[in-house]
Protein backbone atom coordinates (compact mmCIF):
# COMPACT_ATOMS: atom_id res chain seq x y z
CA UNK A 1 0.00 0.00 0.00
CA UNK A 2 1.42 3.57 -0.85
CA UNK A 3 0.11 7.00 -1.37
CA UNK A 4 0.93 8.28 -4.84
CA UNK A 5 1.18 11.56 -5.70
CA UNK A 6 0.59 13.10 -9.06
CA UNK A 7 3.19 15.74 -10.71
CA UNK A 8 0.86 16.70 -13.48
CA UNK A 9 0.88 16.25 -17.08
CA UNK A 10 3.04 17.66 -19.90
CA UNK A 11 2.24 20.44 -22.70
CA UNK A 12 -1.39 20.11 -23.83
CA UNK A 13 -2.44 17.47 -21.15
CA UNK A 14 -1.34 19.81 -18.48
CA UNK A 15 -4.56 21.35 -17.15
CA UNK A 16 -4.76 24.39 -15.49
CA UNK A 17 -5.97 23.42 -11.89
CA UNK A 18 -3.70 21.50 -11.20
CA UNK A 19 -1.05 23.79 -12.65
CA UNK A 20 -3.06 26.21 -10.25
CA UNK A 21 -2.45 23.80 -7.02
CA UNK A 22 1.12 23.37 -7.76
CA UNK A 23 1.84 26.94 -7.73
CA UNK A 24 -0.23 28.17 -4.31
CA UNK A 25 0.81 25.53 -2.49
CA UNK A 26 4.62 25.94 -3.51
CA UNK A 27 4.66 22.45 -4.21
CA UNK A 28 5.53 19.72 -7.16
CA UNK A 29 1.71 17.75 -6.66
CA UNK A 30 -2.02 18.48 -7.69
CA UNK A 31 -3.13 15.53 -7.13
CA UNK A 32 -2.87 12.51 -4.45
CA UNK A 33 -4.46 8.81 -4.50
CA UNK A 34 -4.78 6.14 -1.90
CA UNK A 35 -2.90 3.21 -4.19
CA UNK A 36 -3.87 -0.60 -2.61
CA UNK A 37 -1.37 -1.70 -5.06
CA UNK A 38 -4.56 -4.66 -5.60
CA UNK A 39 -8.10 -4.94 -6.70
CA UNK A 40 -9.91 -4.33 -3.55
CA UNK A 41 -12.59 -1.72 -5.08
CA UNK A 42 -16.15 -2.93 -5.33
CA UNK A 43 -15.20 -3.74 -8.89
CA UNK A 44 -11.55 -4.53 -8.47
CA UNK A 45 -10.29 -0.64 -8.39
CA UNK A 46 -6.81 -0.70 -7.03
CA UNK A 47 -6.90 3.38 -6.03
CA UNK A 48 -9.31 6.15 -4.09
CA UNK A 49 -9.27 9.34 -3.46
CA UNK A 50 -11.46 12.54 -4.25
CA UNK A 51 -10.98 14.51 -7.33
CA UNK A 52 -12.88 17.71 -8.76
CA UNK A 53 -12.95 15.65 -12.67
CA UNK A 54 -14.53 12.80 -11.13
CA UNK A 55 -17.17 14.78 -9.24
CA UNK A 56 -15.85 13.86 -5.50
CA UNK A 57 -14.45 10.66 -3.76
CA UNK A 58 -14.61 7.59 -6.12
CA UNK A 59 -12.98 4.06 -6.49
CA UNK A 60 -10.46 4.09 -9.62
CA UNK A 61 -8.37 1.66 -11.73
CA UNK A 62 -5.43 3.39 -11.95
CA UNK A 63 -2.06 1.68 -14.30
CA UNK A 64 0.53 4.21 -13.27
CA UNK A 65 2.00 4.15 -17.02
CA UNK A 66 3.98 7.15 -16.48
CA UNK A 67 5.71 6.73 -13.27
CA UNK A 68 7.96 10.03 -14.14
CA UNK A 69 4.70 11.47 -13.49
CA UNK A 70 3.98 10.35 -10.19
CA UNK A 71 5.90 10.16 -6.76
CA UNK A 72 5.32 7.65 -3.60
CA UNK A 73 5.42 7.10 -0.03
CA UNK A 74 5.06 3.16 1.23
CA UNK A 75 2.58 2.90 3.93
CA UNK A 76 3.68 0.08 6.38
CA UNK A 77 2.28 -3.61 5.72
CA UNK A 78 -1.08 -3.91 6.95
CA UNK A 79 -2.84 -6.92 7.81
CA UNK A 80 -5.84 -8.05 6.00
CA UNK A 81 -8.40 -6.87 8.75
CA UNK A 82 -6.78 -3.22 8.98
CA UNK A 83 -7.05 -3.50 4.72
CA UNK A 84 -10.83 -4.42 4.73
CA UNK A 85 -11.34 -1.85 7.23
CA UNK A 86 -9.87 1.18 5.45
CA UNK A 87 -11.32 -0.57 2.14
CA UNK A 88 -14.73 -0.57 4.19
CA UNK A 89 -14.13 2.94 4.86
CA UNK A 90 -13.47 4.10 1.85
CA UNK A 91 -16.95 2.44 0.42
CA UNK A 92 -18.50 4.05 2.91
CA UNK A 93 -17.15 7.67 1.85
CA UNK A 94 -17.37 6.39 -1.87
CA UNK A 95 -20.14 9.34 -3.96
CA UNK A 96 -19.21 12.11 -1.56
CA UNK A 97 -18.78 15.05 -3.27
CA UNK A 98 -15.38 17.36 -4.01
CA UNK A 99 -15.31 19.82 -1.68
CA UNK A 100 -14.69 23.05 -4.46
CA UNK A 101 -15.47 25.56 -1.71
CA UNK A 102 -13.33 24.16 0.82
CA UNK A 103 -10.36 24.09 -1.59
CA UNK A 104 -11.03 27.94 -2.17
CA UNK A 105 -11.69 28.84 1.67
CA UNK A 106 -9.40 26.59 3.08
CA UNK A 107 -6.73 25.99 0.97
CA UNK A 108 -6.32 29.17 -0.92
CA UNK A 109 -7.32 31.66 0.53
CA UNK A 110 -6.77 30.60 4.38
CA UNK A 111 -9.93 30.93 6.29
CA UNK A 112 -10.04 27.86 7.23
CA UNK A 113 -13.88 26.87 6.35
CA UNK A 114 -14.33 23.57 4.86
CA UNK A 115 -17.36 21.26 4.55
CA UNK A 116 -16.49 18.16 6.95
CA UNK A 117 -18.89 15.89 4.38
CA UNK A 118 -17.05 16.94 1.28
CA UNK A 119 -13.21 16.30 0.43
CA UNK A 120 -10.51 17.49 -1.85
CA UNK A 121 -8.41 14.37 -2.44
CA UNK A 122 -4.97 15.16 0.31
CA UNK A 123 -8.01 15.66 2.92
CA UNK A 124 -9.17 12.56 1.58
CA UNK A 125 -5.88 10.38 1.71
CA UNK A 126 -5.08 11.76 4.82
CA UNK A 127 -8.33 10.47 6.20
CA UNK A 128 -8.45 7.07 4.57
CA UNK A 129 -4.66 6.87 6.08
CA UNK A 130 -5.33 8.38 9.50
CA UNK A 131 -3.10 11.10 9.09
CA UNK A 132 -3.66 14.09 11.09
CA UNK A 133 -4.14 17.05 10.31
CA UNK A 134 -6.36 16.19 7.72
CA UNK A 135 -7.22 19.44 5.91
CA UNK A 136 -3.62 19.33 3.71
CA UNK A 137 -2.19 20.20 0.47
CA UNK A 138 -0.80 17.16 -1.60
CA UNK A 139 3.10 18.98 -0.43
CA UNK A 140 2.01 18.77 3.06
CA UNK A 141 0.49 15.40 2.78
CA UNK A 142 3.56 14.40 1.58
CA UNK A 143 5.77 15.99 3.82
CA UNK A 144 3.74 14.35 6.81
CA UNK A 145 3.38 11.03 5.27
CA UNK A 146 7.03 11.16 4.37
CA UNK A 147 7.98 11.93 8.05
CA UNK A 148 5.64 9.62 9.68
CA UNK A 149 6.25 6.48 8.13
CA UNK A 150 9.76 7.31 8.00
CA UNK A 151 9.75 7.38 11.50
CA UNK A 152 10.93 10.96 12.03
CA UNK A 153 7.53 12.49 12.80
CA UNK A 154 7.47 14.36 16.42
Amino acid sequence: MRLAFYKGGRGAKRRFVGWLIQKWTKGPYEHTEVDFEAPVGPNGENCFSASGYDGGCRWKPIGFSHLDRWDFVDIPPKSDAEVEAMTQHCNKHDGDRYDFRGIFLHQFLHFGIQDPTKWWCSECDAHVTTLKPETVSPIELYRIATAVFSGSYP
